[in-house]
């Protein structure tokens, strides 16, 4: 089976993605060392092509202690789409050298789709020739840094604006201070007939050296301090000279015939937004996992004794709750926020977890809750039964936790029988996870005559036909003749 085979694999997750629309953007991942593969080092690399496509690769690093030159078998996965499942690509061969990168791979179509803040992409790494003793997995994270500035910008004297007169609205500075751009506003003059009298917002970058995303939206306010819904600027760009945008069917005379609405005491109001992504703010290779052909047992370790102990060793106190509808855990907003983006997004903000010091955990059971804090506090995780893993691995992705959906992945799939194949393929697809949707379509095949003739299988079908289309769809491929 090929997800037997034994391999490396990179999970990098980056946060906070901004896409500009006319310009290339290129990020690579934090460099991992691979010892079983010669103690070589490597980066992903993902380049969003403005209009096109996404496309990946995976680079060699110049200096490291492998050979000349390695070859590899390797494919990329990629879950960047809003509400879309992974993007799986086939699998593909190179002889890397070093400070070399194999040739890139498309993976989506930009122009055919609307990218996600937030992208995860995994690849996999076989050796041409020989063996590698171990499953390796490397976890990575990349989190940009943005800077959010929200304000209402107010023009007084709007009836007395003239043509190309421009009204600042906002100096807009980092948190450290660094004054980043201005934000102007002014009439269109008589040299353009089909916008004249027509408002231009112009978004003025104060260092033209430097390359910076930024997402503005902008509403009309109206006398009532309500955001108008029929007058919006909606924009992404990327900023390095000044940009303008016009606010399309609006102008001065329109803004002063509706006057009662827009124009209390003569003064436009305008509720600007502008998020700006101002570089790396966080990079780490954060987990290392060597996996066997079995998972570790734990003789029933205990969530409560692991606090306790932490507690005592290190003298700290326990500064949050999670709340089950059943049971109450103490536990700490640092561990928790380290190996979680979710809980370290709650614990960030000024969000009520953060400010009652307890969590509610709503739709994750008490012993599920315990054995995903186990493996935060202990990297320890027990056998389970297929269904424990499954509620297991549903927490696990809820809260973001790569390394525990890993291996409870690793679980489920140890665990496949005829009675829960068609619940974890609906699983696997519901929570974009291609390598236990590859492990359980594998098994169908391996038993197609006794599960395709069954009444479960014949459920399956009318309830989620896409996934039984799917299914057969990659059987007939794999089967074809060339």
């Amino acid at each position: 089976m090929e997800y037997e085979r034994k391999g490396v694999t990179i999970t990098w997750q980056i946060e906070n993605v901004k896409c500009p629309p006319r310009q290339e953007m290129e990020l690579y991942s934090p460099v991992f060392s691979v010892d079983v593969l010669d103690r070589t080092k490597w980066k992903l690399g993902i380049f969003l092509i403005p209009t096109t496509d996404i496309r990946l690769t995976i680079k060699r690093e110049a200096e490291d202690d492998g050979p000349k030159d390695i070859g590899l078998h390797y494919d990329f996965s990629i879950s960047a789409l809003r509400g879309r499942s992974s993007t799986r690509k086939g699998t593909y061969s190179f002889k890397f050298q070093k400070d070399q990168s194999c040739p890139e791979i498309k993976m989506i179509g930009r122009h055919k789709c609307s990218i996600s803040d937030n992208i995860t992409i995994q690849c996999k790494i076989w050796r041409q020739r020989g063996s590698i003793p171990m499953n390796d997995h490397f976890f990575s994270r990349t989190r940009m840094r943005v800077e959010r500035s929200i304000f209402v910008g107010v023009v007084e004297h709007f009836s007395d604006l003239r043509e190309r007169e421009r009204k600042t609205l906002k100096t807009v500075s980092s948190p450290t201070g660094e004054i980043l751009m201005t934000v102007n506003l002014y009439l269109c003059d008589f040299l353009h007939p089909f916008f004249s009298n027509q408002l231009k917002i112009e978004i003025k970058p104060v260092d033209i050296q430097i390359e910076r995303v930024y997402d503005f939206k902008l509403f009309i306010l109206d006398s009532s301090g309500k955001k108008s819904r029929t007058v919006k600027l909606d924009r992404t760009s990327m900023y390095k000279s000044p940009e303008t945008f016009t606010l399309h069917d609006v102008s001065k005379e329109n803004l002063i015939e509706k006057a009662a609405r827009y124009l209390p005491n003569d003064a436009l109001s305008l509720h600007c937004e502008i998020t700006v992504c101002a570089g790396k703010e966080y990079e780490k290779v954060e987990r290392t996992e060597y996996e066997t052909d079995s998972i570790v047992e734990v003789n029933k370790a205990d969530f409560s004794n692991e606090v306790e102990l932490l507690t005592r060793r290190e003298g700290i106190p326990y500064d949050t709750k999670l709340q089950t509808a059943t049971e109450a855990f103490s536990a700490h907003t640092d561990i928790l926020s380290a190996q979680s983006p979710v809980f370290e997004a709650m614990f960030k903000t000024s969000m009520k977890e953060t400010i009652k010091k307890c969590v509610q955990i709503d739709d994750v059971d008490a012993e599920t809750l315990k054995r995903m804090l186990l493996f935060l506090y202990s990297a320890t995780l027990e056998e389970l039964e297929w269904k424990d893993a499954m509620e297991l691995f549903f927490a696990a992705d809820k809260y973001q936790i790569l390394s525990l959906k890993s291996r409870c992945t690793v679980l489920l799939m140890k665990s496949l029988d005829l009675s829960n194949c068609c619940v974890l393929l609906l699983l696997a697809d519901m929570h974009q996870e291609e390598d236990l949707k590859k492990a359980v379509q594998n098994f169908i095949t391996r038993n197609d005559q006794k599960i395709l003739y069954c009444d479960q299988w014949r459920d399956f079908e009318k309830t989620v036909p896409h996934l039984a289309i799917d299914y057969f769809r990659n059987r007939c491929l794999k089967s074809r003749l060339f």
